[in-house]
């Protein structure tokens, strides 16, 4: 009977010696299944202690900091981070993840990796020990620069689509509405040139012919600007170099401003010619010009007028104000600078609505009529501002072998 209990007991042990084993196998192949996956992991993974030293990193981590793998271990966290406030800011996060005893997350965590690249990082630090306030801590960092950039992308894409739509409705209103007016300015002009010719050399007559004259051409003036500003004025295209075009309107442009500012022409010589109207072309820049001198302060600074050639790919093409997709190639540039007040974004979107101004005396039409003339040449406007820093309008007009490709596929359509 003794020896019957000996064998059952000596089984019962072999018993548990094989499902120790096992179990050890089986912990074994999870801990090195959850290695892998840790390794492996696409967001940066480390382990920190209380001294800010690494105990384990993964692929990520490491190769962010330009480091092997197995290299990162025992590392100081300072010693790879270029940028101290940077270092504080995850060490901090770690810190509260360990007094807390739970998971602390940041969405926009920013760090500038070993090439000098600076990254926008969704952090999360999870404490390993809980309550244990020199326990190690788990930091996991999740790149979302470019998902963060494609997100602002978006949303400017709309906004900018929103705003072209906008804008094209005001024009096609105020396009209908010129037309119109336009009819009734050619009945005026006709009706006073009757009544001139039998006023009999009445003195009266002819002064108050005169000034109906006057108003009439007026109004048609203003019917072109709003024609511009809807990018449906009658035009002829022919070949321009825009630096010649400048040179000769230089009086215009001194004209412009006002006594205390100056305006500085700098033309870049050698740029490929554009295809448009030289009138409207004038009226663009004299517009440009004029609105930058409102903004100076007390009516002195500086108003630049710049010319340059560009070639512009695709990504280039990101964040201009536009209302239909520009082609890749050579493009004309002019840029009017100046160092007034600036404004805002919430401003920004509107300097291009027909009547708005900021200014109490402004006229409120340049910047429409240009936006109105840029998109009858086929071209774009790209608007830089800051408060207290100045404002940048710069227009992109297509070279004239670019606009000439563009009418073609447009008049084939």
């Amino acid at each position: 009977a003794l020896d019957d209990e000996l064998l059952a007991h000596a089984a019962r042990l072999a018993a548990q010696v094989v499902t120790r084993r096992e179990w050890e196998r089986r912990r074994r192949g999870t801990e090195r299944r959850l290695r892998e996956a840790f390794r492996a992991l696409p967001a940066r993974a480390f382990v920190l202690d209380a001294d800010g030293r690494l105990a384990l990193a993964n692929r990520a981590a490491s190769a962010a900091w330009g480091l092997l793998p197995d290299d990162a271990s025992g590392r100081d966290l300072r010693t790879l981070l270029v940028e101290r406030p940077e270092c504080d800011a995850l060490l901090a996060l770690a810190d509260a993840a360990r007094a807390g005893g739970t998971p602390v997350r940041r969405d926009a965590l920013v760090l500038t990796d070993a090439p000098g690249c600076r990254r926008v990082l969704a952090a999360c630090a999870v404490p390993l020990a809980r309550g244990d306030t020199r326990g190690e801590v788990l930091c996991v960092l999740d790149d979302v620069t470019d998902a963060r950039r494609a997100e602002r992308a978006r949303r400017t894409r709309e906004a900018r689509e929103h705003d072209a739509l906008r804008l094209s409705g005001l024009g096609v209103l105020a396009g209908g509405l010129a037309h119109e007016v336009d009819g009734l300015v050619r009945s005026i002009h006709e009706g006073v040139g009757r009544i001139a010719l039998g006023m009999n050399g009445d003195a009266s007559l002819r002064d108050e012919t005169a000034a109906l004259e006057r108003d009439a051409q007026r109004a048609a003036d203003l019917v072109r600007l709003v024609l511009c500003c809807a990018g449906r004025a009658p035009s002829s295209a022919e070949r321009l170099d825009l630096d010649a075009l400048l040179r000769d309107m230089t009086h215009l442009l001194d004209a412009a401003a006002p006594s205390g500012a100056r305006v500085e022409l700098e033309t870049s010589g050698g740029l490929p010619t554009v295809l448009g109207d030289a009138e409207q072309l004038r009226r663009l820049v004299l517009a440009l010009v004029e609105n930058a001198a409102e903004a100076l302060p007390r009516g002195e600074g500086t108003v630049v007028v710049r010319t340059s050639a560009r070639r512009l790919l695709r990504d280039d093409l990101a964040g201009l104000f536009l209302d239909r997709e520009l082609r890749e190639g050579s493009y004309v540039v002019l840029e009017v600078e100046d160092d007034g007040e600036g404004f805002d974004d919430a401003l920004a979107r509107r300097v291009f609505d027909p009547f708005f101004t900021t200014k109490a005396t402004g006229r409120g039409l340049g910047l429409s009529a240009v936006l109105g003339i840029v998109r009858g040449h086929g071209g774009a406007v790209q608007l830089d501002s800051e408060p207290g820093r100045g404002t940048c309008v710069r227009v992109l007009l297509p070279a004239a072998g670019l606009a000439e490709r563009v009418g073609e596929r447009l008049g084939a359509g």
